[in-house]
């Protein structure tokens, strides 16, 4: 049996923020109705390996084939408005910045991208 971490249609997504604890995200995003009926499950926090200031991580694993992605971007964004206004996508060595108002056609290109990868790391700032 294959591990879901492994599993090329999950996308594993590292949520990190400055300004929201990661349980306070994780109920937010729950609220926001980003969980989905797909293979959208939201983890406990990951406790970094090494000491450092960096904040929490919360992760969830995605299944890139449904709507999940789609909206849990668009639930990061909402929370986004309330705080810094953006959120920072990076998929390897790319970097890409949304700002709360970014057109919808947009968003749904950089889901694309990420429906193609296998780990993501978002930052709200």
């Amino acid at each position: 049996m294959k591990n879901s971490l492994e599993d090329p249609i999950t996308v594993r997504i590292h949520m990190r923020s400055e300004s929201v604890d990661p349980q306070v995200l994780r109920e937010r995003l729950i609220a926001l109705n980003c969980q989905g009926t797909d293979s959208f499950t939201l983890l406990s926090d990951e406790a970094p390996v090494f000491r450092s200031i960096e904040p929490a991580v919360l992760v969830a694993l995605v299944g890139a084939g449904g709507t999940a992605i789609g909206a849990l971007v668009t639930g990061l964004l909402a929370i986004a408005k309330e705080k810094a206004g953006r959120i920072v996508v990076s998929i390897g060595d790319t970097k890409i910045e949304m700002l709360e108002d970014t057109p919808v056609e947009k968003v749904q290109q950089i889901v694309d991208v990420i429906r193609q990868s296998h780990r993501v790391d978002v930052l709200l700032p």
